[in-house]
């Protein structure tokens, strides 16, 4: 038996109580959030359709910018002036954040994208950026074609700038490498399901590491991490947080393939 305001109750009774007043709880949330955003909606967006734009990791991020954007073009909406995504205030990536945002219309309010993401998206149901049309034939609309989000020309020298500062030539071929990023793994709340069943001990990467430097391929490890003096492979280092933000999207473009301990922007 136990007290609840001095009233003694069977454990049986408390947890259905403490079930009814959770559950209560979150259906107030969601209540709020609903008329909530139904009011933002018709202050600030005018009718635009509204996507949640997920810029937290860095494989999500641009998988579903550009899906985004391929769902604009099979619906005939203009990214700029019919479509808006709410995004984080702080990407996991701000080059890459800086090229979507040149594509497609993005906010950046906290606050927003969490009150869609709980309650909100009930009230999206017909105002949303949905994916109905996208997938066709069971392949995603325009798979092989042009991607929508891309660098620009003095983006694409700045790159090559930043690879010459890695000691790597224009031209030269090299192979990525990376694991889960320590330090930014670090700052999140850990979940060791994950660790357990994606992500590998960098160690395991150095047999591969070996055999292309045989094959007379550089390589690149890629993303935020600590480094041991006199690493088998070319490190970002001695790169600044900007560069390396840079390095991480732009070394997709030129590398010939990259390995990975967990799914990373491949």
């Amino acid at each position: 038996m136990l007290k609840i305001n001095n009233i003694m109750l069977p454990v049986f009774v408390k947890v259905f109580i403490k079930k009814v007043l959770f559950y209560t709880k979150r259906l107030w949330i969601i209540l709020f959030n609903y008329y909530s955003i139904e009011k933002i909606y018709h202050k600030r967006f005018c009718n635009r359709r509204i996507g949640l734009l997920h810029n937290h990791a860095i494989g999500p991020f641009a998988l579903f910018a550009e899906q985004h954007l391929r769902t604009c073009e099979v619906h005939n909406l203009h990214p700029k002036r019919d479509v808006v995504l709410i995004s984080s205030n702080q990407p996991c990536n701000n080059q890459l954040q800086k090229m979507v945002e040149r594509e497609i219309s993005v906010i950046r309010d906290d606050t927003l994208f969490k009150i869609i993401e709980t309650g909100g998206q009930r009230f999206l149901k017909n105002k949303g950026l949905y994916t109905e049309g996208i997938f066709q034939n069971g392949v995603i609309y325009n798979s092989h074609g042009k991607t929508h989000i891309a660098f620009n020309e003095g983006e694409i020298s700045y790159g090559n700038s930043l690879l010459k500062k890695l000691g790597v030539e224009e031209g030269q071929r090299f192979v990525l490498v990376h694991n889960k990023d320590n330090l930014y793994w670090q700052s999140r709340e850990k979940d060791k399901s994950w660790d357990l069943y994606r992500n590998s001990p960098f160690e395991d990467l150095l047999p591969s590491i070996d055999f292309l430097k045989k094959q007379e391929l550089a390589v690149i490890r890629s993303g935020y991490y600590r480094d041991f003096p006199n690493v088998p492979y070319i490190s970002l280092n001695n790169c600044t947080r900007e560069e390396v933000d840079f390095l991480d999207i732009i070394l997709q473009k030129y590398c010939l393939f990259s390995i990975c301990g967990d799914s990373a922007i491949a």
